[in-house]
């Protein structure tokens, strides 16, 4: 969520069309709070993901300065000017929280406003990427100093563990890799997750998280005792506690005070798996005791590489009792493969309908191990979820951000399912996938189709599609205005039957005035029409009409206009071009089986 803060009438208006204009161009959620501004930011502090200020700097940051805690967790704030011209991120740029980056969030706002982004910090100003994001040592954490030595021209100096971990820094700019730690030289990064190597003085290092520390435990467990247990299974293999993703058991673990209390430690997800599921893992410590509690042989152990699908670091570890009786704990730690060949499942969802999911998406959504789209995507597919996947929810319009995170991902090993509604290769994310992946060959990629907004616009409508038609977005975002005119004029001019995506918005409403005559110029004024508003879904609005009569201001961004061609008709209720057989065939009009 976004909260938006106005306390102006000009404020107030302007903060509004940025609503309108988020929500429904940009698909996310944003709403005005409400309130004296210190009430609002203080509200929207603690629930939403980013705040948009139409406020002046300097009282903002008097606002928010009592609030600010951490970097990592604080949300972006945005400042917009009275006249909104200017869009200046003041806090977060680099921050990636559930609405993105505060830095990308502006020039998304700026470029909804049509205001000017002003982004001041210096990585961004020099074109070097960041590592913000990343889990970084906080006992080597010395980006400042190595941002300040970039800015000055010096190269980066990289030593990774392995070599796909360099794909963690992908963006980040130029830099050079070392093949011994000896050989590098300030400023200096280490992508590892060991302890028992040597850091040089002033270097930073990355923690890649790919870690799983599995653990049992009796009922009641002491916090305190599971913890020992588990930082000693990362003390035996040499690994650094920011490399964990996760804390593993058994389901009937799942509640269990002392896991959830090791999981918020860690600041980890819980992964939970069914006790059929363990006893099916072959591990080198089976016992009785866990097969009798919960009816798996083990559970530490299972649980670590049930997560991982890679290695046991270090096999089950029993706890030193903190009270007077028997151990109550036990732990393992396993690694993610690091030479495992990585697969992208590019996914669509389909129009809203449940049943219109494709089956192959659902199948390739519970083997992800890593899925990544937007909220509203997700919030409709996570029955299909696998139980255990890393749900990364997208931040607003990072679309190429979004692209990479999944392919880097991939990189490392994982199968990633990288979501889109409709169809994920027409005006969606397979593009800027595959334009992520370049010419590398690397990962394995599977694209699955889903059924985009025009093919179910024109099942609900009939059979529109029926002869030769094409689809054109009406967004000038991406495609300059002049270029949509020219492949609307080429449409018409061919008698094609048009199908138009992200036809009309709040403030981008003459676009498809213009496309109405254009068209009347070239095929007559009673062409059928259909207008298709939120498809397959509860709220779905069907319009029937003609070219003449259209009414745009019917139409919004969740709305598929479909114009017929010059030999559309309108059958009844039933919107139908022909596709020539009973021109063709003689007999086919006579219930002849001329037709093949």
């Amino acid at each position: 969520m976004i909260g938006v803060i106005a306390v102006t009438q000009n404020g107030r208006a302007a903060a509004n069309n940025l609503i309108d204009s988020l929500n429904t161009q940009r698909g996310c959620r944003a709403k005005l709070l409400s309130g004296p501004a210190k009430t609002a930011i203080q509200e929207g502090w603690t629930t939403c993901d980013a705040l948009i200020c139409f406020l002046a700097v300097g009282a903002t940051v008097r606002l928010v300065a009592p609030l600010c805690t951490d970097k990592r967790y604080d949300p972006p704030v945005l400042c917009v000017n009275e006249t909104a011209e200017w869009v200046i991120p003041i806090l977060g740029g680099h921050n990636h929280t559930g609405a993105g980056a505060g830095n990308d969030l502006a020039k998304t706002v700026a470029e909804l406003l049509g205001a000017t982004a002003v982004v001041t910090t210096a990585s961004d100003s020099h074109g070097l990427g960041n590592i913000d994001h990343l889990f970084v040592d906080p006992d080597h954490d010395y980006r400042p100093a190595m941002m300040r030595a970039r800015i000055d021209g010096a190269t980066l100096q990289v030593w990774a563990e392995h070599p796909h971990y360099l794909n963690l820094i992908d963006g980040i700019g130029p830099y050079s890799v070392v093949d011994r730690i000896e050989d590098l030289t300030d400023p200096a990064l280490l992508i590892t997750s060991r302890t028992d190597i040597p850091i040089p003085e002033g270097a930073t290092v990355i923690r890649p998280q790919h870690l799983v520390v599995g653990v049992g435990t009796s009922k009641g467990c002491p916090p305190d005792e599971l913890a020992q247990a588990a930082q000693a299974v990362l003390n035996n293999a040499n690994r650094h506690p920011r490399s964990v993703r996760a804390i593993a058991s058994v389901t009937a673990k799942a509640d269990e005070p002392a896991v959830r209390a090791l999981a918020d430690t860690f600041g980890v997800p819980v992964l939970i798996f069914p006790p059929e599921v363990l006893a099916s893992i072959p591990v080198p410590n089976p016992s009785a005791h866990p097969l009798a509690a919960v009816g798996t042989p083990s559970v530490a152990e299972a649980s670590a590489l049930a997560a991982t699908h890679g290695d046991l670091l270090v096999e089950k570890t029993v706890s030193i009792p903190t009270t007077q009786g028997a151990a109550m704990a036990t732990a393992a730690v396993a690694t993610d493969p690091v030479n495992t060949r990585g697969h992208l499942l590019l996914l669509g969802m389909g129009p809203g309908d449940p049943n219109l999911v494709p089956p192959a998406t659902r199948e390739a959504l519970a083997q992800a191990d890593v899925v990544i789209g937007l909220d509203q995507y997700l919030d409709r597919c996570r029955q299909w979820i696998s139980p255990n996947a890393d749900i990364r929810p997208s931040g607003l319009g990072n679309e190429t951000g979004r692209a990479k995170d999944a392919v880097a991902t991939a990189r490392n090993g994982h199968i990633v399912a990288l979501i889109s509604g409709g169809d994920i290769g027409t005006f969606a994310m397979a593009s800027p996938a595959l334009e992520a992946l370049g010419d590398a060959d690397d990962i394995d990629v599977t694209v699955v189709p889903g059924i985009t907004a025009s093919l179910t616009a024109a099942a609900l409508l009939g059979a529109p599609l029926g002869h030769d038609h094409c689809n054109i977005s009406l967004s000038n975002l991406m495609t300059p205005w002049a270029v949509i005119q020219q492949r609307v004029q080429a449409a018409a001019m061919g008698d094609f039957v048009i199908c138009l995506y992200n036809p009309r918005s709040k403030d981008r409403n003459w676009q498809l005035d213009w496309v109405k005559e254009t068209l009347l110029a070239h095929r007559s004024s009673s062409t059928p029409v259909g207008l298709v508003t939120d498809a397959s879904r509860p709220t779905q609005n069907i319009v029937r009409t003609t070219l003449g009569e259209l009414d745009t201001s019917l139409v919004d961004m969740l709305t598929m206009v479909v114009i017929g061609s010059s030999q559309t008709e309108w059958m009844g209720p039933r919107m139908v071009t022909p596709r020539g057989y009973s021109d063709k065939y003689a007999d086919f009009a006579q219930g002849g089986t001329n037709a093949e």
